[in-house]
């Protein structure tokens, strides 16, 4: 999952494998700011609308970032304490 959905992600930056998770469908409003026009729900694919694309990317970086570094840093303390103890 980490390589996958972080590293892949976004090293090549894959919007589809960062937000593998992500609903797809999310609700939101169509209407006019004048009344011109009665207010409707409609549904989006946030995944392919750039602007709502960018801000889910950047909340899962934020919320997923620190985690990730610590367990990398973990994984590289035990690497090199195994190849200490191979010396």
């Amino acid at each position: 999952m980490i390589r996958e959905q972080i590293r892949n992600g976004f090293s090549h930056a894959d919007s589809n494998k960062i937000l593998s998770d992500t609903p797809e469908q999310m609700s939101g409003y169509h209407g006019s700011f004048d009344g011109s026009q009665e207010l409707r729900k409609v549904s989006l694919n946030q995944k392919l609308i750039p602007s709502i694309q960018s801000a889910l990317i950047d909340d899962f970086a934020r919320n997923n970032a620190l985690n990730y570094f610590k367990f990398v840093f973990e994984l590289m303390r035990k690497i090199e304490g195994r190849l200490k103890d191979k010396n």
